[in-house]
């Protein structure tokens, strides 16, 4: 394992495994897979080895994995962290990056995490890490649904996949930073108003449905000028560009050149820190933002939708009785395990007592994801019955995201660990076998929380 950085401090570098839940992990994959890559990212400025990048900032799916890994990480780090970005980067043969750190302040750290579906040993393709003197301390394999949090300033870099390999390989960066106690939210603080740690920035709730809520951001244009510029004059520490034709100097070419990209991102950037910071510190809210027309103050405007797990009633579970189609007395460790006929019917329990709407654009993409199953895929192009079959699939998709929110919440409110990803479900399912009733019959039709006497 590599040195860390400050050498009073033990390395701090840690491999997780099965960091998502496995509706988390399909859907983080079908975003990588739905395209939207734009080739020319490399590991240090000014170096021509270029390889595949995807903003990833305000995704839902991926902003739901963070909000999972959040309280490992934050017990890793001994601080409360926040996203100061998000995006996933690809490697074909022969595109591999160069030795880096992803950032050189105390107080940040990056987890880096492998989407893929697949991956094979003989693909190659691992994170390394370096020590002081340039050598390969800590190599890490890439593994479906693995991730590696650590200290920023460790050098390390992503190896290109061998010849073998027909799959890019994807790795998404979550760099972090600590958060000041000043930039934490107040625990009541109202969903309308500034935005603690984010000078600049307004926020109204413009409607609330049960768990059903959008929001509006307004964006000063005082503050994106400020960020932009701060922006390219970190870029242009690191390009060389001749002044223009017209006599203009490197600086207003860089602008010229970059100032929009810069623009976007930063605002995305900002999204991405609302979200984070803003909302899903509170609890399970799953959010989207879409950036509306510019203003003619050259501020920015988002609008926000989102679904708000956090009004949900709370999880009583001591008031639920659940009919298991299971002749005989007792419930046996392969009844609760996954596939078992208790643990399913828990699922179905849980998926119609929280009804709580899903945001579309995340159900299509999981039913993208569902779609692109070879078996499934044939029959759904060219078979019989193939739009009964989609709509089956997307009510699946729906049931699978559902109950994978539904998990979340539960944890954070019961104050669960249990582990990553499936380890999670596994204790909020423990957790309700010693507080719910069972009996042995069909399961009703009712609502399984009765009405307590």
């Amino acid at each position: 394992m590599p040195p860390n950085p400050d050498p009073a401090a033990e390395p701090l570098l840690e491999v997780i495994e099965d960091l998502a839940l496995p509706h988390l992990h399909a859907a983080a994959w079908a975003t990588c897979r739905d395209g939207g890559w734009r080739f020319g990212h490399g590991s240090n400025a000014g170096e021509a080895r270029y390889f595949w990048t995807l903003d990833l900032n305000g995704d839902a799916a991926f902003d739901a994995i963070w909000q999972q890994a959040r309280a490992k990480c934050e017990r890793l780090a001994g601080a409360r962290l926040r996203v100061i970005r998000q995006y996933a980067n690809g490697h074909t043969y022969g595109l591999g990056g160069s030795p880096h750190v992803d950032d050189d302040r105390p107080g940040t750290y990056t987890l880096l995490y492998y989407p893929m579906a697949e991956w094979k040993a003989d693909w190659d393709g691992e994170t390394c890490f370096y020590d002081g003197k340039g050598e390969i301390a800590f190599a890490v394999q890439a593994r479906p649904n693995r991730a590696v949090f650590f200290d920023s300033r460790i050098p390390h870099n992503g190896r290109a996949p061998s010849r073998s390999c027909p799959a890019l390989r994807v790795t998404v960066a979550y760099k972090l930073e600590t958060i000041p106690d000043a930039a934490l939210p107040a625990e009541d603080t109202a969903l309308t108003g500034s935005v603690a740690g984010l000078p600049g920035v307004e926020l109204q709730e413009t409607r609330r449905d049960a768990e059903k809520l959008e929001l509006r951001v307004h964006v000063d244009a005082a503050k994106i000028e400020a960020d932009v510029a701060t922006a390219l004059e970190a870029l242009g520490r690191s390009v060389s560009l001749p002044a223009d034709t017209a006599g203009g100097t490197p600086s207003a070419a860089i602008a010229s050149r970059y100032g929009a990209q810069a623009r976007h991102d930063i605002l995305r950037r900002i999204a991405a820190t609302l979200i984070d910071l803003h909302l899903n510190a509170r609890g399970t809210i799953v959010a989207e933002c879409e950036l509306l027309p510019e203003t003619a103050s050259g501020g920015a405007d988002f609008r926000v939708a989102a679904t708000d797990l956090t009004v949900l009633p709370p999880f009583t579970f001591t008031d639920w009785r659940i009919e298991i189609p299971i002749p005989g007395a007792g419930i046996t460790p392969a009844d609760a395990a996954p596939g078992g006929a208790v643990r399913e019917k828990i699922l179905d329990w849980m998926d119609a007592a929280y009804r709580y709407p899903i945001l579309p654009s995340l159900v299509e993409r999981e039913l993208a994801g569902l779609l692109r199953t070879p078996e499934i895929a044939a029959i759904a192009r060219d078979g019989e019955g193939a739009e009964a079959l989609r709509d089956e699939l997307r009510a699946l998709a729906e049931r699978r995201l559902r109950l994978g929110f539904l998990v979340l919440e539960i944890a954070r409110r019961l104050g669960l660990s249990g582990g990553d990803g499936a380890a999670l479900e596994d204790a909020v399912i423990a957790h309700i076998l010693t507080q719910a009733r069972f009996g042995v019959g069909a399961a009703p039709e009712t609502d399984p929380r009765e009405t307590p006497s």
